[in-house]
């Protein structure tokens, strides 16, 4: 499948995309002030919710995996990649035991 992944939303709030059958969902959930080690200065960073469904089912959700991404644009293209892998998995037959649980959303 080569058609683009088109977002639409807020992509620095709220946004989502709709490709192959699939629905990726990317929210900030937080701000915060956060300095690397050694910087003098803060700098704000967003924290971003992720995540990818089939229908009802769940096929990625960073809640699963008790994480947030830094950056939309992060989480936006892990969605992407992980919608593309998914088709593909579906295209070739392969059976990815991830993809099948059946665990639904709201």
């Amino acid at each position: 499948m080569n058609k683009p992944i088109v977002w639409t939303g807020d992509l620095a709030d709220d946004c989502c995309a709709r490709w192959g059958g699939m629905t990726a969902h990317c929210e900030v959930m937080y701000d915060a002030q956060v300095r690397a080690e050694g910087e003098k200065r803060a700098s704000t960073e967003s924290f971003w919710f992720a995540a990818v469904y089939r229908g009802k089912r769940t096929i990625f959700s960073t809640a699963d995996v008790g994480g947030l991404f830094v950056g939309g644009h992060l989480a936006r293209a892990t969605c992407e990649t992980i919608m593309r892998l998914a088709a593909e998995a579906s295209r070739l037959g392969v059976r990815v035991p991830e993809l099948e649980k059946k665990r639904s959303h709201k």
